[in-house]
């Protein structure tokens, strides 16, 4: 539907990235708050234009209790550019509440077909056990360079960063990934890490796999 309305693909996209509950800041910040805790917020987008700030604690988003950064980008990935939710947060011990306008950001339409991992517009390394263990991990997927693609078009992912588990699901190798990717259908939660912050997972949301 998005394609025949747009011409392109268009997600909303709340400009926010979480925690994963290591650090000793955020583990102070969510001690006595159940929610998910902003690493970063990126400029201009709707989170950053509502004044949400690094170290706030999301505890809500339209009436619906979060916990969780999966919890958030599913919500958000459900919208379209352009609607308005009202978001729910604690900062420094006070609970505040602000409706902001979801941005978009546009991707031309890439099918997730037999090569799923090319599709994404990236080339992969296997990690190395010796990275692995440095960083560590188990195992995972690194993004070695970055090409035109869904990755490209409808995230901010940069290059280095290492895939460890799709949609929840534990990646150690390209082949995994390709399988996990074929297996998600529409959409996908991809996390991992980058390696100058290991103790922090990021989460980036694909829609329109196929």
């Amino acid at each position: 539907a998005d394609i025949i309305k747009y011409g392109s693909t268009k997600r909303a996209y709340l400009g926010v990235m979480f925690g994963n509950g290591q650090s000793d800041e955020e583990q102070a910040k969510t001690k006595n708050v159940d929610g998910v805790y902003i690493v970063e917020v990126s400029k201009g987008s709707a989170a950053a234009e509502a004044g949400l700030q690094k170290g706030d604690v999301i505890t809500g988003l339209n009436g619906a209790k979060i916990t969780t950064g999966t919890q958030v980008i599913e919500r958000i990935a459900a919208m379209r550019p352009g609607e308005k939710v009202m978001l729910t947060y604690n900062r420094d011990g006070a609970d505040k509440t602000v409706s902001l306008t979801l941005k978009g950001e546009a991707g031309t339409y890439t099918a997730l077909t037999g090569k799923a991992a090319e599709q994404l517009g990236a080339n992969f390394e296997n990690l190395s056990k010796e990275k692995a263990a440095e960083l560590g991990l188990t195992g995972g997927v690194q993004i070695k360079s970055l090409k035109p693609g869904i990755l490209r078009e409808q995230t901010r992912i940069r290059e280095g960063f290492v895939v460890t588990k799709v949609n929840g699901k534990k990646i150690s190798t390209t082949e995994e990934l390709t399988t996990a990717l074929k297996a998600a259908g529409s959409s996908a939660i991809i996390s991992g890490v980058y390696p100058s912050q290991p103790q922090r997972e990021y989460q980036y949301a694909l829609n329109d796999l196929g």
